[in-house]
């Protein structure tokens, strides 16, 4: 169900303070924006160490070669969840992830490469399976060893049905995405950035 910001209390990731002196700059990009928002369920959250957007966007083809690193949203910047996801696997604080207009995003010591609209060009690991995956309730009952999953960063999704749930990509016609958002926190864990002309 969808939440309003007033129901729920939602951190501003990015407001003046993340872009010191590209205030002006950064609001003249065309950087993604959000028409609406919805929020997870309530528990999650409220106990979640951080949300990021969703937000994907397919070349004309239908193909999807770039994912937002930001989005506006009535003003403010939110990082996407892959973003966050890598941010807290590297135990970042937020003060520690800012907006270089024009040129990417900061995260610690690194620099995420972007395009002037703030997004990331992809580099794929490769086909659907390029990540080990294990079924939830597999990992519920004590099934997978716990070591398996120790150092890593876990992501949590649905197991897609048909099409629904996955991209269209360079490498796969349908990645599941959760190994979509594999792939992008793999890029900025790793620095494996695609250098765009």
């Amino acid at each position: 169900s969808e939440q309003t910001s007033s129901t729920l209390s939602v951190p501003n990731y990015f407001t003046a303070e993340a872009f010191p002196g590209g205030e002006l700059e950064l609001q003249s990009l065309p950087v993604t924006a959000a028409g609406s928002v919805s929020y997870p369920e309530r528990g999650f959250a409220e106990k979640g160490a951080g949300l990021g957007h969703n937000i994907q966007l397919p070349d004309p083809d239908g193909t999807l070669r770039w994912h937002p690193l930001v989005v506006n949203f009535e003003g403010l910047y939110y990082p996407s969840l892959a973003l966050t996801t890598a941010r807290l696997y590297m135990g970042l604080s937020k003060t520690q992830c800012s907006i270089l207009p024009g040129d990417g995003v900061k995260l610690g010591p690194a620099v995420i490469p972007a395009d002037r609209q703030g997004r990331l060009f992809i580099n794929y690991a490769g086909p659907a399976g390029s990540f080990k995956t294990y079924n939830l309730s597999d990992v519920l009952q004590g099934q997978i060893d716990p070591n398996a999953l120790k150092g890593k960063a876990v992501i949590l999704a649905k197991a897609p049905l048909g099409l629904a749930g996955t991209f269209k990509t360079p490498v796969e016609p349908a990645l599941p995405a959760a190994e979509l958002c594999a792939n992008l926190v793999e890029n900025i864990i790793h620095r494996r950035f695609v250098k765009t002309l």
